[in-house]
């Protein structure tokens, strides 16, 4: 098909039958809040695969379309764009030939950006297409190795050098401003600023800074997996970690002992609390900073991925006035979000909502959150003591870690109080015996808790290299679905998107059991576990093993993600997936 210059994009795309008008008008509505051009956006929303996408524009646009592969790009070149004028047109040299420079372009139709890129660099350019996303991420990662590719260290403060304490809840505290390169700074400050720019924009929960036998490896926590993403020479390693000790606030002097520190940094006007952690190993110290970006965390149950039926069960328990709601699940499950999306529900200016944390990972509006200190004795239970005096409507505790916060927790939840609270076991049915079993009396078990919820995180199919991906008959039913239905397994080839993997992004699994008046008393007769998992079933829960494997077949993720998280024993029969 031969475009015309007038057509339209979308236009193209319904013509090919790529996309519906429906989908074009959602993309539509949705491009500015993402801020991506029309046709990443409908990928973003899973409308449609890169390859359906970028040879209509090439077509629409005369221009070839790249892969941003290591081989596509010639690190030597790169620096021929300045990086200020690469990040502010999105454009990055691939290669020269002679005095023809191609250079990759997210809009490859900027005439004015072409003819000024060629009065700086005194070559002719010729353009070729990229994803916003791919030359973004491109530009971040080698202009950050070129930058040190020279062996350059700056030299550390001064030994023994250590600012002075500061509380992010003091008024003179500011955070560091990372979100600019060059300029006056000295390149290791820009390393570390392109090394916590680009985390926050990949959304790595974590960066590891770690010496190794010939370099560093600086990798990012994506989606709960480790991506290596820089390399910067062994020789810097001293002053990198010193100008993070500075950052962080810890005692640059001492290298023999763990430390601990935290600070804030701003990345493109957004506040990221930062915490470090350094430890001493046989190769030198390794760092290991934990990002929270307060203002894109998930706080509202959609977005969590919740079913609309569990969503509107949990609402329904958040209207009571008292009683106990548990959260469950292993370590890195998304526990505390689930809690911080419960306060976001019940937090305003009608109610008194108090929390007690270790540690205080956002800070809510109207919401009281106390930090734990168990040194001087503040510990979960001694501040719960506190809480009821305080008249709450609310209380939050971040985790049931022993009997005593147990029974505070239970006793808050029986004198007219919404307790909040996690525990760690595999589902919901367990936390029920789990309470029993570290000594809180079943009677008083059974008579405040209202419901339990389990959840998982899994990673979702990345949206850029999905393909379907239809399972042998055998293990549709061996996974209790009908081998006749029509189901949209799906996985990912793997892209630089997804970091090869073929997965982005992560959505919750959930199971929650409700408490009604059978269970109840059959939490106070302590009837053990399987007695209570067959009352649950009968009850009407779904199980968290049933959720995964709806959200494999509905396309959301692939049934190994489910089975690597959750243990699916035998048949599991579920509704038809592809409901939400």
């Amino acid at each position: 098909m031969t475009a015309t210059k007038t057509q339209s994009l979308g236009a193209m795309l319904i013509e090919q039958r790529v996309i519906t008008q429906a989908q074009l008008e959602e993309a539509l509505a949705s491009q500015k809040s993402l801020g991506l051009p029309l046709g990443e956006t409908l990928i973003q929303l899973q409308f449609a695969t890169p390859s359906q996408i970028f040879p209509v524009l090439e077509s629409q646009m005369n221009v070839p379309w790249v892969d941003l592969s290591d081989g596509s790009v010639d690190p030597r070149v790169v620096p021929t764009i300045p990086q200020e004028k690469a990040e502010r047109h999105g454009v990055l040299a691939l290669f020269r030939v002679r005095d023809q420079l191609t250079v990759a372009m997210c809009d490859p139709r900027a005439i004015f950006v072409i003819d000024e890129l060629e009065q700086e660099t005194g070559l002719r350019l010729l353009p070729v297409l990229v994803s916003q996303t791919d030359v973004r991420r491109a530009i971040a990662r080698y202009y950050a190795e070129t930058a040190f590719d020279e062996n350059v260290e700056s030299p550390p403060p001064a030994v023994g050098e250590k600012p002075a304490e500061s509380s992010l809840s003091d008024p003179s505290f500011r955070a560091a401003n990372v979100g600019e390169v060059g300029g006056d700074a000295s390149p290791l400050v820009n390393l570390v600023n392109v090394m916590l720019c680009n985390a926050v924009r990949e959304h790595a929960s974590d960066v590891h800074v770690e010496p190794g036998l010939e370099h560093i490896s600086v990798r990012y926590r994506i989606d709960g997996e480790l991506h290596e993403v820089m390399t910067p020479k062994l020789s810097l390693h001293a002053a990198l970690i010193s100008r993070l000790k500075v950052m962080t606030r810890m005692d640059i002097a001492e290298r023999r002992r763990p430390q601990d520190g935290r600070t804030m940094v701003a990345v493109e006007g957004r506040q990221i609390d930062v915490r470090a952690s350094c430890m001493p190993t046989v190769r030198g110290e390794k760092m290991a900073l934990r990002l929270l970006d307060r203002e894109s965390a998930t706080l509202d149950f959609e977005r969590l991925g919740m079913g609309e039926q569990i969503r509107v069960t949990l609402r329904e328990l958040l209207a009571k006035p008292n009683g106990m709601i548990l959260v469950t699940g292993p370590t890195g499950s998304g526990k505390t979000t689930s809690l911080y999306a419960m306060l976001n529900e019940l937090r305003g200016v009608s109610h008194n909502v108090v929390s007690v944390e270790d540690p205080v990972e956002y800070e809510l509006e109207y919401v009281n959150q106390v930090q734990v200190n168990e040194p001087i004795g503040l510990t979960f239970a001694s501040i719960l003591r506190t809480i009821l005096r305080q008249d709450p409507d609310y209380i939050m505790v971040g985790e049931i870690r022993d009997l005593d916060t147990a029974k505070m927790a239970i006793q808050s939840a029986l004198t007219g109080h919404l307790v909040l609270t996690t525990l760690h076991t595999n589902d919901a049915v367990s936390a029920v015996t789990r309470l029993i079993n570290i000594g809180v009396d079943a009677h008083m078990v059974g008579a405040s808790l209202n419901a339990v919820m389990a959840q998982r995180l899994v990673r979702t199919v990345c949206p850029k290299c999905a393909a379907p991906d239809p399972p042998a008959s055998e293990l549709l039913t061996r996974w209790g679905l009908n081998p006749n239905g029509k189901y949209q397994f799906r996985r990912g080839a793997g892209c630089p998107h997804c970091y090869g993997t073929g997965l982005r992004g992560r959505v919750g699994v959930y199971e929650l059991l409700v408490l009604d008046e059978t269970l109840r008393a059959a939490v106070a007769r302590d009837e053990g576990l399987e007695s209570l998992r067959r009352l649950a079933r009968r009850s009407g829960m779904a199980e968290i093993a049933a959720e995964g494997i709806a959200l494999a077949a509905a396309g959301r993720t692939t049934m190994n993600e489910i089975l690597s998280v959750i243990t699916v024993d035998a048949p599991v029969h579920l509704e038809p997936a592809g409901k939400e």
